[in-house]
C-alpha cells in the first residue's frame, strides 16, 4: 500500500513540473532551500527534465528575480534573500548536470568577484569528491584561490563546512584546500568564528 502511495505521488508531482521551464524550475528549487532533502530532490529533477542545453538559459537566470513572487513573501522576505536562493537552487542543479557544468563552474571562478564565485567553488568541490570533476579542474580551483577574494573563499566555506558533516567524501577535498594558507584561514574563521592569529 505505502509503495502505491509513494508511485502516486511521485507520478503527480512529475506531472506537476513536466512542462516547466528553466525559471519556473528555478523556483520550485529556490522553494525548498530550507528543506535539504527536498532541495536536493527538486535539483535532481530539475537536472533530468531540463538537460545540459538548460545551461546558458540557467546562467542568464543568476540575476534576475530580487523580490520572490508573493507566494513566497513570507519565507523569503528579507533584502536578497531570494536571490540567494535562487543562486543556490541554479547551482545545486549545476551540481545534477555534473561533468557538462563544470566549464561553466570554471568560468565563475576565474571571473571577476560576485557571490556566485563561492557557489561555485562548493558545486566544484562536491562534484570533485564525487569522482565527476576532472582534477585539471579542482586543480585550477587550487591555483586560482590565493588570488580570490575573501568574501568568495567564506561564501564557499560556510556550506562546504555544514556538507562535510553530512558527505565525508568532502574530507579529502577540505583537506586539500586546507593547505592553502587564504582557504585554511578563511575556513577556521567560518568553524571557530575566529580569524587565526597573525605570527
Amino acid at each position: 500500500m505505502l509503495k502505491a502511495i509513494r508511485a502516486m505521488l511521485s507520478r503527480k508531482t512529475a506531472s506537476g513540473t513536466a512542462n516547466m521551464n528553466e525559471n519556473e524550475f528555478v523556483r520550485h528549487v529556490a522553494a525548498s532551500l530550507y528543506e535539504r532533502e527536498e532541495f536536493t530532490r527538486r535539483a535532481a529533477e530539475a537536472a533530468s527534465a531540463l538537460g545540459t542545453d538548460s545551461i546558458g538559459k540557467l546562467v542568464d537566470l543568476l540575476h534576475s528575480e530580487h523580490s520572490p513572487p508573493k507566494a513566497f513573501e513570507s519565507q523569503f522576505g528579507g533584502l536578497g534573500s531570494w536571490l540567494a536562493a535562487r543562486q543556490f537552487a541554479i547551482f545545486e542543479i549545476f551540481y545534477h548536470l555534473g561533468r557538462p557544468a563544470v566549464p561553466t563552474l570554471l568560468t565563475f571562478i576565474r571571473g571577476e568577484y560576485d557571490w556566485t564565485q563561492g557557489n561555485a567553488i562548493e558545486i566544484l568541490c562536491r562534484l570533485h569528491a564525487k569522482g565527476v570533476a576532472p582534477v585539471s579542474a579542482f586543480e585550477l580551483l587550487k591555483r586560482t584561490i590565493p588570488s580570490m577574494r575573501e568574501e568568495a573563499l567564506l561564501y564557499a566555506a560556510g556550506p562546504l563546512h555544514t556538507l562535510v558533516q553530512q558527505d565525508a567524501t568532502l574530507s579529502g577535498v577540505l583537506d586539500e584546500l586546507a593547505e592553502i594558507p587564504e582557504f585554511s584561514d578563511v575556513y577556521q574563521y567560518r568553524v571557530t568564528g575566529e580569524w587565526p592569529s597573525a605570527e
